[in-house]
């Protein structure tokens, strides 16, 4: 064959490969199709979080969050301690289940309660219970109180400090854990914190990957079947959660996120256009690598498995 009918026949079969929707850029790293334009969704660089170092300051807090932490009755409050406390709150001489809570974590000094609560508290002790008469600003959240006198009584309970690697025994680890040895908790607990902390950034990871993908992708055309699944399965979702606290749509949507209909409608749109085109870079990614699956959920996860293995995180 003469060069002339050689170049002849590769400009059909060019041309026959576009109007038919196959690939028609033969590069390894690029998809275009009648649906999808990628080039370069291999080995990417995205910015993203990466592994914090368990500590084992990070650890003895966790045990802490596990109700392994010491209690201290005799010893003055002081700024910067966490002190356990019942407070029940009183507007007019009537409670206010608003303010009233049990066995409440509160660190003084960080400012959660209105001005004068947290100070009223320093140099008490455990065991007590201080009366505190106090003022809410005018400007606080709550219109109803805004500018209110307010009466709490706060029972002190203890103040509680996590245990340190010298403070922490072996006669304390076996009788409040399962474990027998401090050293044997401390590991568990350490693994147990690393596999969260794996989890976290394998999490974030496909998150900012997503976003660069959808970024770059630019989205031609879809059948029009998956808008309509789309925005069906949006449409469900709320109707659900509104129905689970017996409540409309519409006031759900106003009383949880402050959306009118117009609005409802923008986020809708928006969030069903980002699915499709995340939907349709899966399709297309897994038909030029060949891959396949029984359902759409299983090929998703196969697709993200080969791109996180192939992409490169560098922090932020």
């Amino acid at each position: 064959m003469d060069d002339f009918l050689l170049k002849k026949l590769l400009l059909f079969l060019l041309v026959a490969a576009i109007a038919g929707g196959a690939y028609y850029k033969w590069g390894p790293n690029q998809i275009h199709t009648k649906q999808l334009n990628l080039t370069g969704y291999k080995r990417m660089r995205v910015k993203s979080v990466t592994a914090k170092e368990i500590t084992e300051k990070k650890v003895y807090e966790e045990l802490g969050n596990d109700g392994i932490f010491r209690r201290i009755r005799d010893e003055k409050i002081k700024k910067g301690d966490i002190v356990n406390v019942t407070i029940k709150g009183f507007v007019d001489g009537i409670a206010r289940s608003d303010m009233s809570m049990e066995d409440y974590d509160l660190e003084i000094g960080s400012n959660t309660f209105i001005e004068g609560f947290e100070d009223g508290l320093i140099g008490e002790v455990p065991g007590n219970e201080k009366v505190l008469d106090l003022t809410f600003p005018d400007t606080y959240s709550n219109a109803d109180y805004a500018g209110k006198e307010v009466r709490f009584r706060v029972k002190i309970h203890y103040i509680k400090e996590n245990y340190t690697k010298d403070t922490l025994t072996d006669a304390i680890v076996e009788k409040e854990t399962s474990c027998e040895t401090k050293e044997e908790l401390y590991q568990k607990t350490k693994k147990e914190l690393q596999e969260q902390e794996k989890q976290r950034i394998e999490s974030k990871q496909k998150e900012d990957l997503w976003k660069a993908l959808l970024k770059k992708a630019e989205l031609i055309d879809y059948p029009e079947s998956y808008w309509a699944k789309e925005i069906e399965a949006f449409d469900q979702s709320y109707e659900e959660h509104a129905k689970s606290l017996n409540l409309t749509k519409e006031e759900f949507l106003k009383q949880y996120f402050g959306y009118d209909s117009r609005e409802y409608a923008a986020l809708r749109e928006e969030t069903c256009e980002m699915n499709i085109k995340k939907r349709i870079i899966i399709e297309e990614i897994a038909q030029k690598e060949g891959m396949k699956a029984d359902s759409y959920a299983k090929l998703e996860k196969k697709v993200e498995k080969f791109l996180m293995e192939r992409t490169k995180f560098i922090s932020r």
